[in-house]
């Protein structure tokens, strides 16, 4: 949420967009949904690699390793899995494909520079939240996999259970 205020912001602060519902509806609502697609792949990512890196991590954290140097390559694996889909998207952003923002704008009768600009904002703002959400999660969220005595949560129930 607060990555949206900040994309709209900056949207109305360089005035990229007016603020109409016709606008920022639209443009937040694709911002969002992105981000929550990148937060839920992020969070899935993360708990297969605590399942799959089981041992690596006991073995670290009983050499003396904290939880955060322990987990270090999951965090770091997580955040490159949950960017796939948004770096691909843009690597075919007008090669490939014709995003959809910038071809209904075209055929609505808004001049192609327009679209284009539109098209712009749209992609670098998404890639932007997207990033920031993944990492955000990412960060906040591997912690979770711990406990108090950080000692590492082995199954989904003892997981939960810490969250209370």
């Amino acid at each position: 949420m607060a990555i949206e205020v900040g994309v709209l912001s900056l949207w109305l602060l360089f005035d990229m967009i007016q603020f109409k519902p016709s606008e920022v509806i639209p443009m937040s609502g694709m911002v969002i949904g992105n981000s929550m697609t990148a937060m839920g792949l992020a969070l899935e990512r993360m708990k297969n690699e605590f399942k799959e890196n089981n041992g690596r991590l006991l073995a670290s954290l009983s050499l003396g390793a904290e939880p955060k140097q322990a987990s270090h390559l999951i965090v770091q694996n997580t955040l490159h899995a949950s960017l796939i889909p948004n770096v691909d998207r843009l690597k075919t952003i007008g090669l490939v494909q014709l995003p959809g923002m910038m071809t209904g704008l075209i055929l609505g009768g808004v001049s192609p520079v327009m679209a284009i600009k539109y098209q712009l904002v749209i992609s670098l703002s998404i890639f932007s939240s997207v990033s920031l959400s993944a990492m955000f999660i990412t960060l906040c969220m591997y912690r979770y996999f711990f406990n108090k005595n950080k000692q590492l949560l082995q199954t989904d129930e003892e997981i939960r259970s810490s969250r209370s």
